[in-house]
C-alpha cells in the first residue's frame, strides 16, 4: 500500500533537508555513506559522487572507466547501487526498517559477485 499522505517533504531518513531526486539518491548521508563505500571498494579512488551523478544522468559512463574487479563494468556496479538504495529506501517507507549503509554494502557486493559469476556462465555456454 501507498502511504496516503506524506507529511513532511523532509526526508524521511533524516529529517534534515526537503527531498528531491538527488537527495534521495546521493546526498542524504546514508547514501552517502553508501556511494562512498562504492567508490573505495569498486571505483577509481578519485571518483567523486558528482561524477557518479553526472555518469548516470548523462549515460556516459566513460569518465567512470576503472574497477579492481574483474568481470564486471562499472556501470554495472552503478546501477546495482542504484536499485540497492531505491530497495533500502522503499523498505524504509512500507516495513520501517532502518536504512544501514553497511547492509546495503554488503547488498552490493553480493549481487556484484553474483552478477560476475552469471556473466562468466553465460560466456561459457
Amino acid at each position: 500500500m501507498m502511504p496516503a499522505v506524506f507529511e513532511s517533504s523532509l526526508c524521511p531518513v533524516c529529517l534534515s533537508c526537503n527531498e528531491d531526486t538527488s537527495h534521495l539518491l546521493f546526498d542524504c548521508p546514508s547514501k552517502e555513506m553508501v556511494w562512498q563505500g562504492v567508490i573505495f571498494e569498486f571505483l577509481w579512488p578519485t571518483t567523486s559522487i558528482a561524477d557518479i551523478k553526472e555518469a548516470l544522468l548523462s549515460l556516459d559512463f566513460s569518465d567512470i572507466w576503472y574497477c579492481p574487479i574483474t568481470g564486471i563494468s562499472p556501470y554495472k556496479i552503478l546501477i546495482i547501487t542504484l536499485s540497492q538504495i531505491r530497495l533500502a529506501r522503499m523498505r524504509f517507507i512500507f516495513d520501517k526498517i532502518v536504512i544501514v549503509p553497511e547492509a546495503i554494502m554488503v547488498n552490493i557486493r553480493s549481487t556484484v559477485h553474483q552478477t560476475v559469476d552469471e556473466d562468466r556462465i553465460h560466456s561459457l555456454l
